[in-house]
């Protein structure tokens, strides 16, 4: 957040770690960490921005267009078989993402990721950490957020 000038209503730090139970059943699983990655001009900026953003890659599409990448590090207890694009669909808006890390990324930082929307990578009883991303736009006024199973949110606007 400190590369962002988005106004905290309630912040991350009463998220991470608490249980969010997906709605369609696809398990319960906790935000254990999110970084933001500046991508509001051509070149990406934050000290992150190695670690997960690749320019030479379909990440070049978030550049410029005044939005900001955020990557979440996740822990997941599946109650099913799901493929990420699963979890997503039944998560809160902005708590899970099926938008993957870059591969290129992944193999050279080591972590731990899904390699398709689609396939059921995540199994029945196992426990997962991953990464994935999301993105959040910057127009004046904005607001997003979510909220974990005790009804603790992390929430956000962008200054008018």
């Amino acid at each position: 957040m400190t590369i962002t000038n988005f106004k905290e209503l309630g912040g991350y730090k009463n998220v991470l770690g608490k249980p969010h139970t997906y709605a369609n059943n696809t398990g319960v699983a906790t935000i254990e960490h999110a970084i933001y990655v500046d991508t509001t001009s051509t070149k990406p900026k934050g000290i992150f921005k190695e670690m997960f953003f690749n320019e030479k890659s379909e990440d070049s599409i978030l550049l410029n267009k005044s939005i900001f990448a955020i990557y979440y590090e996740y822990t997941l207890k599946p109650s099913r078989n799901v493929s990420i694009q699963s979890i997503s669909n039944g998560s809160d808006l902005h708590f899970a993402s099926n938008l993957l890390i870059n591969q290129s990324k992944i193999k050279l930082f080591k972590l731990s990721s899904p390699i398709s929307t689609s396939k059921n990578e995540f199994l029945k009883g196992e426990s997962y950490r991953y990464w994935a991303h999301n993105k959040v736009g910057t127009q004046p006024g904005r607001q997003f957020g979510s909220r974990t199973d005790d009804g603790s949110l992390f929430y956000y606007e962008v200054p008018k």
